[in-house]
């Protein structure tokens, strides 16, 4: 027999790094409404000391994968739709393993479109963008956890 209280800390450990992946989705979107720096200097790279400074990563055609919706909001969607579901299971409700599954699915398919924009920065580009590793290394991190949710034995987590 599963021990609840088990799940109940992946469910924990899921709200805490999707709500913090939409916290780092938000400040992307908020970098995307400024302006594309004019200097070449500026648009080199990402600063550590200045947030604003990926600017030009923000605007480019890989930050826009899906029909030229940022991929910051559809990663808000995600993340919106994971915190739901997480904050629906701990208040005491049950979520069908078809949807824990299915946000395993959508979890997957980010991780995929991680991988490649993290080749395409570090390997294309040669740039360094905190913003877009926190939001990698979120999205596996999630990935890890939903597959460990679906995967438990009891049909209902």
């Amino acid at each position: 027999m599963p021990d609840p209280a088990a799940a109940q800390w992946l469910w924990i450990g899921v709200l805490i790094l999707a709500v913090w992946a939409l916290l780092n989705a938000r400040v992307v979107l908020r970098i995307m409404a400024r302006p594309v720096p004019a200097e070449p200097s500026e648009a080199q790279g990402c600063s550590v000391q200045d947030p604003g400074s990926c600017r030009h990563l923000f605007h480019s055609p890989t930050a826009r994968l899906i029909g030229g919706i940022p991929n910051a909001l559809l990663g808000q969607v995600f993340y919106g739709l994971v915190v739901g579901t997480a904050l629906a299971s701990l208040g005491g409700g049950q979520v069908p393993r078809l949807w824990v599954g299915l946000l395993a699915l959508a979890g997957t398919a980010a991780v995929v479109v991680s991988a490649y924009l993290l080749w395409n920065l570090v390997v294309v580009r040669r740039v360094r963008c905190r913003y877009c590793f926190l939001g990698q290394g979120l999205n596996l991190a999630l990935l890890t956890l939903l597959v460990a949710l679906y995967l438990r034995p009891n049909g209902w987590i």
